[in-house]
């Protein structure tokens, strides 16, 4: 009883600090893009009863195929983001339509601003109760597990996807669903209630964006794994049927919607823009090299946790094998498809936002910390390491402060007029540093004129006018991202 007391408590804690974390930090400016577009198409839907977006939005919004994809049967043009990701955004529309009466198609004012946040506060908890519930499987100590969610949240790249209102959250929360209930199910196969929920979810993220059709794959190998292993009557067709007839029936909703949407059942809206036409012909060398190790892009810098997990997976493979392989295949195979892809960094986002949704699963293995670091007596071997891991992750925690402080894109904008400059020695000293460090640069800069390094290089040679007009803009850069305060 005292255990789910501490249990319970933690879970009141976790949901304070996300809401009040939330409230605290929610962004004055809508992440613009991407979801935009599928907002769009949702609005349309609400005022018209039609998921498709006229024409002439479509064609002034960007390039053929950039947002919408044209259906070659009907030459309506759709969303060309899984059908998910509009369906999403339908309670907090109509919600805004009842509130104010009208529903703008594109709207970045604050009052559409304020429901989106108040949405990605209601999905944050959801997500951390969500995470604390995976850890609670792995970690004896609640407070341990709530350390473990905090820094999950806020000490990584994921901060940003908490407070961007994009459909990340949207698949992070999903993913993160799908992982605890198949971890449920290899614990007690025998449950009806995790086999349903996991293919719930699974269906519902392939919905979201197609690539997560190769979970699929994990899901079946657990099936098979869990055979193998005894756990289930291998002779049962009964529970075969259950298991793969709803996973068939998800599969010909999502064909159904392609279909649909593209005119195609195995179509993807990501083949109509010039620029994507070819998408899965990238160097998958650079794509994996770029995404463990590049300075930008490398999932170790933008989930620090995932360092010191290494050293723990061999204990969590030994004591937890089938869970262990379901996460690493997992990862292994997002891992694998988005390095093959033209665009494996995911350009004007940040961090490696393709992989976001499996980077918390696939740090368990830290919580082991606690049998042979947390535990006593206490030397000054485990008093380093304690020390080294609260330095990391606070560090990772000021720096997606810094991030987040200012709006969404400024460190395209800022790489945008160093390009102006035409100096390739800017360009080189800007990418050498994390995003972080530019938005701290920049806001130091505001209120001491102390010039950032990479725009004192960018000046040389430039005319005698030109570095105070370069001055003037990065000025204009420093907008504080805080909804309530500046």
């Amino acid at each position: 009883m005292l255990g789910q007391s501490s249990w319970g408590t933690v879970r009141w804690l976790l949901a304070g600090i996300v809401v009040i974390v939330g409230v605290l930090a929610m962004p004055r400016f809508q992440y613009v893009g991407d979801p935009l577009a599928i907002r769009a198409a949702a609005v349309n839907w609400l005022n018209t009863g039609r998921i498709d977006v006229p024409e002439e939005v479509a064609l002034v919004t960007g390039q053929r195929g950039q947002y919408y994809f044209q259906n070659p049967n009907n030459g309506r043009y759709y969303s060309k983001y899984g059908a998910l990701n509009t369906v999403c955004y339908l309670p907090v529309l109509f919600l805004e339509k009842q509130l104010y009466g009208e529903l703008p198609l594109y709207n970045i004012g604050p009052k559409r601003t304020l429901l989106l946040n108040v949405q990605n506060i209601v999905l944050s908890l959801v997500l951390a109760l969500v995470l604390l519930e995976l850890a609670h499987l792995y970690c004896g100590k609640p407070y341990l597990a709530l350390l473990w969610v905090v820094a999950s949240l806020y000490a990584s790249f994921g901060w940003n996807y908490l407070r961007a209102q994009t459909a990340e959250i949207w698949q992070w929360v999903l993913a993160s669903c799908f992982v605890l209930f198949v971890m449920r199910l290899c614990r007690a196969s025998e449950s009806r209630r995790w086999l349903i929920l996991s293919q719930l979810s699974l269906i519902l993220l392939i919905l979201a964006k197609g690539v997560y059709a190769l979970w699929g794959l994990v899901w079946i190998a657990i099936l098979a794994g869990l055979a193998w292993r005894g756990s289930i009557d291998r002779r049962d067709w009964r529970w075969w049927l259950a298991a793969l007839l709803p996973l068939a029936v998800g599969a010909a909703v999502v064909l159904g919607c392609n279909y649909f949407k593209f005119g195609d059942a195995l179509a993807s809206g990501y083949t109509q823009w010039e620029r994507e036409r070819h998408f899965f012909s990238g160097n998958a060398w650079t794509g994996l090299i770029g995404l463990l190790f590049s300075p930008d892009k490398s999932i170790f810098i933008y989930q620090p946790l995932l360092v010191f997990a290494l050293f723990y997976w061999p204990a969590f493979w030994r004591r937890w094998g089938l869970e262990s392989a379901a996460i690493l295949a997992a990862f292994a195979l997002l891992l694998g498809l988005i390095s093959c892809t033209i665009n494996w960094g995911g350009h004007w986002s940040y961090g490696p936002r393709y992989l976001l949704a499996i980077l918390s699963p696939l740090t368990l293995p830290v919580l082991l910390i606690e049998e042979n670091v947390c535990s006593k007596p206490f030397n000054w071997w485990k008093c380093s390491v304690m020390a080294l891991i609260s330095a990391v992750l606070l560090f990772s925690t000021w720096m997606q402060y810094q991030v987040n402080s200012l709006e969404f894109f400024t460190y395209y904008w800022v790489e945008g007029l160093v390009e102006a400059c035409n100096s390739q020695e800017a360009m080189a000293e800007l990418h050498r540093l994390p995003f972080g460090i530019v938005n701290y640069q920049l806001k130091r800069f505001a209120q001491t004129d102390c010039l950032p390094q990479f725009a004192l290089t960018a000046s040389k040679g430039l005319p005698s006018t030109a570095p105070a007009i370069v001055q003037s803009e990065l000025l204009k850069l420093v907008n504080y991202n805080w909804y309530f305060w500046q």
